[in-house]
């Protein structure tokens, strides 16, 4: 028997009219992961049922909602959404909530009302997630409350503790469900934040192949050249848990091997730029290895479609969507064993898994990666075949629209 999330969709939830409204604590028109995941599932599932899509970007400065329309002509809301804490002192953040929070609440309440609001979908969960499960306790909304935890959320909340843990712990264990974007993930969930299991599910991410080719067709900026030697990349933020002072180490190794080797790392900056920067200054590694802050999506795309070998050197990830990108333009890719991947990548059949924070381990898979074309070729094709089975992002927002419809048969959307 299928899952509830794998059903076909209901009749029912396809001619369902109202909003389904995706909520964020940043801008959307980054290029982290989880902001490409909300993007998609935006349009994908208006594409796939009646629910009209809204974004809802929690914003201080806008105390009433600020309706417009963004860049992506995506209809968007700004308004200030108070959580429950903050890192003051515990018993000043209750009495700021007790006496500020009911006026935000009411705005929340008209706002719902006025978009007719049937879902909200709150993704990278922090103290808010208290304020949107007390607005449905109230009654101030009826509609499903599902949130979605995407990795560094989670762990930020298991650090918490005493009351400020258990409002977090009461607050999920309110929503319609809580989905995780990996097993791992999920299990991680239940068993460090003492989540209830049968409200937990697990939908990976996914990713819109076409969509990506387009996108990376419509750059006018050449990052990766043609070279000599083989060129790897890597794509993401610079932070610890993405682990780029392991590859940078790595490719040292790999230079002995390929003297004219290049590798390119792309991402947002972040409080590792500096250190990252120096290291290859340390290392003498600058006509090898070039950082790139702050690149537009699309030509991160580009960059990724011109480059030979996608490496994933993380200390820590939840579901990587940079390796299905990397998929979807067929790279081979070597990748660490950290959570989620293993759910992707089977390793010498789509791919080379090295254990984390080993750089020699990690220089050792590149290497063999690029001894041998063919095979290499053959991981790229196989890695592109297992996502467009079953990582594409219809398919992601299919499975969120299909847990709507298993709650509301359950009784527990339709509150």
């Amino acid at each position: 028997m299928k899952s509830a999330i794998e059903r076909p969709l209901p009749d029912k939830l396809l001619n369902k009219e109202g909003t389904y409204l995706f909520i964020m604590g940043w801008d959307f028109h980054g290029v982290g992961g989880v902001t490409q995941v909300v993007s998609s599932l935006y349009h994908n599932v208006q594409k796939l049922s009646r629910l009209r899509s809204r974004l809802l970007v929690i914003s201080w400065p806008h105390r009433r909602p600020l309706d417009e329309l963004d860049s992506r002509n995506r209809e968007l809301t700004r308004m200030r959404l108070r959580g429950i804490f903050y890192r003051g002192p515990i018993l000043l953040d209750l009495m700021r909530f007790l006496i500020l929070a009911p006026l935000e609440l009411w705005e929340f309440h008209k706002f719902v009302r006025r978009h007719n609001v049937q879902v909200v979908n709150y993704h990278f969960i922090h103290a808010v997630a208290f304020t949107l499960a007390a607005a449905r306790c109230l009654g101030l909304y009826k509609g499903g409350l599902i949130f979605s935890i995407h990795g560094l959320d989670l762990r930020t909340l298991v650090e918490l503790r005493g009351i400020r843990r258990a409002l977090i712990r009461w607050a999920l264990n309110r929503a319609d469900a809580v989905v995780a974007c990996s097993e791992d993930l999920a299990k991680e969930a239940v068993h460090k934040l003492g989540l209830r299991s049968e409200i937990v599910q697990t939908i990976h991410n996914g990713v819109g192949i076409q969509r990506l080719k387009g996108e990376a067709a419509s750059s006018t900026r050449e990052i990766v050249s043609s070279r000599d030697g083989p060129i790897f990349l890597n794509l993401g933020t610079f932070e610890f848990k993405k682990g780029h002072d392991v590859l940078i180490r790595a490719f040292v190794e790999v230079l002995r091997v390929h003297p004219t080797a290049c590798l390119f790392i792309l991402g947002r900056a972040g409080p590792e730029s500096e250190a990252t920067a120096q290291l290859v200054k340390t290392l003498q590694l600058e006509g090898s290895v070039f950082l790139l802050a702050d690149v537009l999506h699309k030509d991160a795309l580009a960059a990724l479609q011109a480059a030979d070998i996608f490496v994933l050197s993380s200390r820590n990830e939840a579901f990587s969507v940079a390796l299905l990108e990397a998929g979807s333009f067929r790279k081979p890719v070597v990748a660490t064993s950290v959570c989620g991947v293993e759910e992707l990548i089977e390793n010498n059949v789509s791919g080379l898994i090295a254990p984390p924070e080993s750089p020699t381990a990690l220089a050792d898979a590149m290497l063999s990666i690029a001894a041998d074309p063919a095979r290499a070729s053959m991981f790229g094709r196989k890695l592109f075949e297992v996502i467009e089975a079953d990582f594409t992002e219809e398919q992601c927002a299919s499975r969120y629209l299909r847990l709507v419809a298993a709650q509301e048969s359950d009784s527990g959307l339709s509150r």
